[in-house]
């Protein structure tokens, strides 16, 4: 079984009980090896197995509990970014760019 591993950005969490909640409730689906959620960087850390769980469904139940995992690739992120930046400096109130 091939395991995958990714940092995921999480959005939502305001306290360490929310952190831990994702922990524990993703801890607990079948395929999930680890999760380390950290609250000051609103980051998770997260190895599962590929075949038993898919990361969408893994995005679902953090949706459930009331956040967001943003599961983009890096190169997705960083085309955004570019898109967004290039569009604001076309706006006049954004000649600072």
């Amino acid at each position: 079984m091939q395991t995958d591993k990714k940092l995921n950005p999480i959005k939502g969490m305001h306290c360490a009980a929310c952190s831990s909640r994702i922990e524990k409730v993703l801890a607990a689906l079948e395929g999930v090896e680890s999760v380390a959620v950290n609250l000051a960087t609103e980051t998770m850390h997260l190895a599962w197995k590929t075949t038993l769980v898919r990361v969408n469904d893994i995005a679902g139940r953090i949706k459930e509990l009331g956040f967001e995992m943003n599961t983009s690739s890096p190169t997705e992120i960083a085309r955004s970014y570019n898109k967004l930046m290039a569009d604001a400096k076309e706006n006049p109130a954004f000649k600072f760019l």
